[in-house]
C-alpha cells in the first residue's frame, strides 16, 4: 500500500481490473489517489490482520499482498459510504473477502496443504462461522479481535465459535492447529508452503 504524506491527506493505489484479468493476479495499482487521514488510520490498523488472513487463505505472499491492497482500494473508492455506515469494519472485511474469493477462482497452482486444510474447513461449515474459526484458532485472535475484524459483535463469535463446535467437535481448535504447526509460521511470514502434509478434520 502506498501512501504520500501530508497534513490531511495520504494515498493509496487504486486498483486496475483490466491488469487483473490479463495477468491472473489480483488488481493491480493503476494511480494514486488522494484520501483523508481517517481511511489510512481505519487501514493501518487492519492492513497486518488482513495480509495474515489472506496469507493463509491463498498460501502465497505475492497474492496475498496484491489482493490486500486490491480490497483496500476498493474501500476507498466507496469511503465516503463506508464511513457514513453503521459498521464500516464489516465492508472493509466484505471487501476482503470478495478479493481473495476472485484471486483463489485465478490462481493457477495446484492444491497445497494450507488451502487443502482451509478448503475443508469452508465446506464443512458456514462461512461466517469458518472465518471465525480460522481467526480465532489459527491467528490466535481472541473474540473481541474478531469481532472487531469482522464488523461483528462478541456474541455472534461466541455463538459461531459454539455451531462450529458442535459441527466439527469441541477439540476442533486444536484440531484446526495440528497440521499447521509445522508450517504455519512460514505461510504467515513467508508464504513457504512444504510439497506434502497429512491432515485430517
Amino acid at each position: 500500500m502506498t501512501y504520500r504524506h501530508g497534513p490531511a491527506h495520504r494515498a493509496i493505489t487504486r486498483p486496475q481490473p483490466q491488469r487483473a484479468a490479463r495477468t491472473g493476479y489480483p488488481a493491480a495499482p493503476a494511480h494514486l489517489v488522494a484520501l483523508p487521514i481517517d481511511f489510512t488510520a481505519f487501514c493501518e490498523l487492519r492492513y497486518e490482520l488482513f495480509l495474515k488472513y489472506a496469507r493463509l487463505r491463498l498460501a502465497d505472499r505475492g497474492h496475498a499482498e496484491a489482493t490486500v491492497r486490491a480490497g483496500l482500494g476498493d474501500l476507498a473508492i466507496i469511503w465516503p459510504h463506508v464511513l457514513s455506515s453503521p459498521c464500516p469494519a464489516e465492508i472493509a472485511w466484505r471487501a476482503l473477502k470478495r478479493r481473495i474469493s476472485d484471486c483463489e477462482r485465478q490462481q493457477q497452482t495446484g492444491p497445497r496443504p494450507a488451502r487443502a486444510l482451509l478448503g475443508l474447513v469452508y465446506r464443512a461449515l458456514p462461512e461466517g462461522q469458518a472465518d471465525v474459526a480460522v481467526l480465532r484458532y489459527l491467528l490466535d485472535l481472541t473474540s473481541d479481535q474478531v469481532a472487531d475484524l469482522m464488523g461483528s459483535d462478541r456474541a455472534a463469535v461466541a455463538y459461531s465459535l459454539r455451531a462450529a463446535q458442535r459441527r466439527l467437535g469441541e477439540d476442533l481448535g486444536c484440531r484446526l492447529r495440528r497440521p499447521f504447526l509445522s508450517y504455519a509460521a512460514d505461510v504467515i511470514s513467508r508464504s513457504a508452503t512444504p510439497e506434502k502434509c497429512a491432515y485430517a478434520l
